[in-house]
């Protein structure tokens, strides 16, 4: 026996409406709704402070992405501009290399 109560219009499927129900073997009716209390899928809310506190993550990394876009994009300006710098050579004629020392607060240091 079933005990779950019928319900004409129960806001099932079309045999429920209809009041058909399956039946087993033995002619008994089956029961095919759950009797466990129904599970919502509910969160808890969440306090006022956390919203305020992922709104400003949220908000800052978007302004930080963009920004960092803006940057990037200056970057490769700026180098696609030095790409059309002409080009200089240079020729060194002579390199000399002279040791010295250097005297600071009583420390001498060999500089070159």
């Amino acid at each position: 026996m079933c005990v779950v109560p019928r319900t004409r219009l129960s806001g099932g499927t079309v045999a429920d409406n209809l009041g058909l129900r399956p039946i087993n073997r033995q002619g008994r009716e089956l029961c095919t709704r759950s009797l466990a209390p129904e599970m919502t899928m509910e969160t808890t809310p969440k306090p006022r402070w956390l919203r305020i506190v992922l709104g400003f993550l949220v908000l800052s990394t978007g302004l930080s992405t963009i920004f960092m876009g803006v940057v990037t994009a200056w970057q490769a300006w700026e180098e696609h501009v030095q790409e059309r710098w002409p080009e200089v050579r240079a020729h060194v004629d002579t390199c000399e290399l002279s040791r010295r020392a250097v005297v600071v607060r009583g420390i001498t240091s060999a500089a070159t």
